[in-house]
């Protein structure tokens, strides 16, 4: 897994995919909502900077775009493609995101 290897802070990784679900066991609407509040005070207590913060919450918060991209957009649509990479922003986050997506397939 090249990538995997080339990611800047797997460390920030491994924290997104351990709390991207966790929201699932709580009471709330969205399970993605409680896995982003359940995250917050985690990161105040590991003393996260705000780029590494937003780096977290980015990948919790929209571990279910490719997914939701792939299997119910066009793959082949200029819009859905610019939608996509606007989402994402950067080849770092669309890394990242594509190794949150894989967890689904086969563990990391």
């Amino acid at each position: 897994m090249d990538i995997l290897h080339s990611v800047e802070h797997p460390e920030l990784l491994y924290l997104s995919l351990l709390f991207h679900d966790v929201g699932k066991g709580m009471a709330v609407e969205s399970h993605v909502e409680g896995s982003l509040a359940a995250v917050k005070g985690v990161l105040e207590r590991l003393r996260l900077d705000s780029v590494q913060r937003d780096i977290v919450n980015f990948l919790i918060g929209s571990h279910l775009r490719m997914s939701a991209t792939v299997l119910r957009r066009d793959i082949f649509d200029p819009e859905a493609v610019h939608d996509f990479a606007q989402a994402v922003g950067t080849i770092e986050r669309l890394e990242d995101t594509y190794l949150i997506h894989l967890r689904g397939i086969s563990r990391l």
